[in-house]
């Protein structure tokens, strides 16, 4: 073994030499340091280097050091003076870089040299935030039965639980409770642990909780359940897990969507169709009337909407606004969502409580496509709006040449007049110059 004295004087020579030699002694421990080179780092160190020397974003060597769980060039920072106090920019210690990367047996070794499990950095997380953030949960063990608050809020509201189950650690779940969580603590944003898992599809964290005494049916400032969160995301098997421990099927949140709604809205057939066979309504409305056939219709998930009118939902029924499901998916231009709600009677001469058609909507917005397929199922080429513009002049009016083809097929008068008495087609379209319109309207027999 080395006699100490004639090691410390060939670590001082060395440092001499680093510096007759213009070297710099403390860039040399910060690369020795990254590189994990323990020997060099002591002899640098013995020779003088600064342990406590501060690097990017304000951290300290040791921080580093920590976060890689090199426990040696730790000890050897540690002997040297380094201060386990010292947090860098962000308010974060080198216990808090340790959890964070799960780092156990140097997390234990800072504790044990006495750094703070409570402290926390400038947005509240503490070290068991930072191990249950980051789903080590034998880091979050250790820092528990060191005395670390396992409700420790952060500047969020957030709690290490609710922390954990967003990122759905069903084990570090189990640790925290049993140490202690609060199970129905909420963030700022009024959500529990349950809602977060939940939104995840995390089923095991989800079963965690629930066994954990969860209620299934908590509900956010919107009046969302975590059966919500799991349906709008399509966590058909988080849904089960819920419906198992007896969450309701129909509760609607304040603007009055279930779960079964959140599910169409986004296109979630599976999802949704497992909600049907649990007893989910199918011909419920919103607060604004809204059902979930107009969810599914409005986002164009023609699949989801073939599902709910296998079940029956009421194709015709109107919202608030006069708006159909045939409207929703026309105003969005989605041509097989409209097919779909025509083949299921679909009734193809509606206008809205402003008194605008559908099929104006669609040719003024040139869905030549949708226009075709409503024509084909008896929709009038003629049918007015409030000011008396037909489909061809608002498709002539808008440029919509192919549109106006489509129209012109199907015999729509192309020398109707609008309230006023003069407006046509014909002369809208010559207004705006759009030569090619007006050839084709003139050769329809359009007049002036």
């Amino acid at each position: 073994m080395k006699n100490p004295k004639i090691a410390a004087f060939v670590s001082a020579l060395c440092f001499v030499l680093l510096l007759a030699c213009g070297g710099d002694p403390n860039r040399e421990l910060v690369k020795s340091v990254e590189a994990g080179d323990v020997s060099t780092v002591r002899e640098l160190l013995l020779g003088g280097a600064d342990s406590g020397l501060l690097i990017s974003r304000g951290r300290t060597l040791l921080m580093p050091a920590a976060e890689q769980g090199n426990l040696e060039i730790v000890d050897a920072l540690l002997e040297a003076g380094a201060d386990l106090t010292v947090v860098d920019k962000n308010g974060t210690t080198a216990l808090m870089w340790a959890s964070g990367a799960g780092q156990t047996e140097v997390s234990k070794q800072l504790i044990e040299r006495g750094a703070d499990v409570s402290a926390q950095d400038n947005n509240g997380l503490s070290a068991l935030g930072f191990a249950a953030q980051g789903g080590h949960a034998q880091t979050a063990e250790l820092l528990l039965s060191s005395g670390a608050d396992v409700n420790a809020e952060d500047g969020n509201g957030r709690t290490p639980l609710i922390l954990a189950a967003s990122n759905g650690d069903a084990e570090t779940i189990k640790i925290l409770t049993a140490g202690g969580a609060e199970v129905q603590a909420k963030d700022d944003g009024n959500w529990p642990a349950l809602m977060w898992a939940s939104l995840g599809g995390h089923t095991e964290t989800v079963n965690a909780l629930l066994e954990s005494g969860a209620r299934v049916t908590e509900q956010d400032d919107a009046g969302r359940t975590a059966l919500m969160q799991a349906a709008s995301e399509g966590h058909t098997e988080t849904v089960k897990a819920l419906l198992a421990k007896r969450a309701e099927v129909r509760e609607s949140d304040n603007e009055g969507r279930t779960a079964l709604m959140l599910a169409a809205s986004n296109g979630r057939t599976e999802t949704l169709e497992f909600l049907l066979s649990r007893g989910a309504e199918i011909n419920v409305w919103t607060n604004v009337g809204r059902t979930a056939l107009m969810w599914a219709s409005e986002g164009g998930h023609t699949d989801t909407v073939k599902a709910l009118l296998s079940r029956r939902a009421t194709v015709n029924w109107k919202d608030g606004d006069g708006w159909t499901a045939l409207v929703w998916a026309v105003d969005k231009g989605h041509t097989d969502t409209v097919v779909a709600l025509l083949a299921k009677g679909a009734t193809v001469n509606i206008k809205d409580k402003s008194g605008f058609p559908v099929l104006a909507r669609a040719a003024g917005s040139g869905n030549t496509e949708i226009v075709r397929a409503m024509l084909e199922k008896g929709a009038n080429p003629d049918v007015k709006d409030k000011e008396g513009m037909t489909p061809l002049m608002h498709a002539a009016y808008e440029g919509h040449a192919e549109t106006v083809k489509a129209l012109i097929e199907k015999k729509a008068n192309v020398n109707a007049t609008a309230k006023d008495g003069w407006t046509t087609a014909y002369l809208l379209a010559d207004q705006k110059s759009y030569d090619e319109i007006v050839a084709l309207l003139k050769a329809a027999g359009g007049k002036l």
